[in-house]
């Protein structure tokens, strides 16, 4: 009999213990959304605290007709911002060790590509470029022998 009672104890500990023993949340950590649809996610003993979202939010899509060839409104935003291109049309010289483009009408720019203007030094040239006017200096995208 005492034999049947070890057993059956036993039995009791392997099979109850380990479910009475194992942890569950008395209350499981709650989950929102906020008013922009990122997730929150906190314990009891923590504030709320947003997650950053890792999609950016969707950009309204603006009529194809006011924005033909695929361009939408951020693409012209940003084309605005860039300074035109323009063209400038002189002779590259040296002065005060710098280059720079002197035009026909005596104006002296700065020229921001030493490199590419060492190579046109006392030639008629055509520059374009982007001017900075409070500099004076020209952001060069390219040179090439005036025709």
């Amino acid at each position: 009999m005492r034999n049947l009672l070890c057993l059956a104890t036993a039995v009791v500990a392997v099979f109850l213990v380990p479910r009475s023993l194992a942890q569950s949340p008395a209350n499981p950590a709650p989950l929102a959304s906020g008013d922009n649809g990122t997730l929150i996610a906190w314990t009891m003993m923590q504030q709320p605290v947003p997650m950053q979202s890792q999609n950016p939010p969707a950009r309204e899509q603006q009529p194809d007709s006011q924005y033909p060839q695929g361009r939408d409104a951020q693409q012209d935003r940003d084309v605005e911002r860039e300074p035109a291109t323009q063209s400038f049309a002189g002779t590259v010289m040296m002065e005060n060790d710098h280059y720079v483009l002197k035009t026909s009408d005596n104006n002296t720019y700065q020229l921001d590509d030493q490199e590419r203007a060492k190579e046109y030094e006392g030639k008629q040239v055509q520059v374009m470029g982007v001017l900075n006017s409070e500099t004076n200096m020209i952001r060069v995208r390219d040179i090439k022998m005036a025709s």
